[in-house]
């Protein structure tokens, strides 16, 4: 998500200007090469709205910087341009003139300043690239942090669980075992037992007291038959 807000509007709006600027630079060349006054002016037209295009995408891109290095690339950048379209503009004039050999000889120098701006659009295109690889290397790393904490947080609470099992399982369990224990006795007619001592307070503490009561009641039952007799 990060990507196609930041840097994507980026890599349109240079790709826009290095389309428009293109295509200047080709209006350009058929204004040079027609010999026909009608035509010149056509191309003449079509680049006053060219020009006025690539100044707003100019603008526009302008806004979507926020490092300073896109800043310095980006002054570099529109300085050529402007170095550029003032050489072109002798071109064009020469060129209405019908001067072709001037406009053509001059077009040279305007070439390589054309080529000089296009190096810095490739190194605007290559820093958002990179920023772009940056932001996915970051994402994968922070999603592969949560995965690892939401995995340890998982591993944690299993082995909690398990802990509280084996806990109610002896605090359960051993209860259980020593009064079935004390239960077998009493049914073989031993009556002579301590009391069962379960420290639980819930229903099987209730049941181990109750037992208790159940086994001395019949113990002085029992005394009681004995001694009437």
């Amino acid at each position: 998500k990060e990507v196609s807000n930041n840097v994507l509007p980026k890599v349109e709006a240079i790709g826009e200007i290095n389309y428009i600027a293109e295509h200047i630079f080709n209006t350009s060349q058929k204004h040079i090469l027609s010999e026909n006054e009608a035509f010149k002016q056509q191309y003449q037209k079509e680049l006053e709205g060219q020009y006025q295009l690539i100044d707003k995408k100019f603008e526009n891109y302008k806004k979507l910087i926020k490092t300073k290095q896109e800043l310095k690339l980006y002054d570099r950048l529109h300085t050529e341009w402007n170095d550029y379209v003032k050489k072109n503009d002798e071109v064009i004039e020469y060129s209405n003139k019908m001067e072709t050999k001037y406009a053509i000889f001059t077009t040279f120098s305007g070439t390589a300043l054309f080529n000089k701006m296009h190096k810095e659009i490739d190194a605007l295109i290559t820093l958002h690239k990179k920023e772009a690889a940056q932001i996915n290397e970051d994402s994968h790393t922070e999603f592969l942090n949560v995965f690892y904490m939401t995995l340890l947080s998982l591993g944690a609470g299993v082995l909690l669980t398990i802990l509280i099992a084996v806990l109610l399982v002896r605090t359960i369990r051993r209860p259980l075992i020593n009064l079935s224990a004390q239960v077998k006795e009493v049914a073989n007619g031993n009556l002579v037992l301590e009391p069962i001592r379960i420290k639980n307070k819930d229903e099987i503490g209730e049941l181990a007291t109750n037992f208790n009561h159940m086994t001395a009641n019949l113990k002085e039952l029992i005394e009681n038959v004995v001694y009437n007799s």
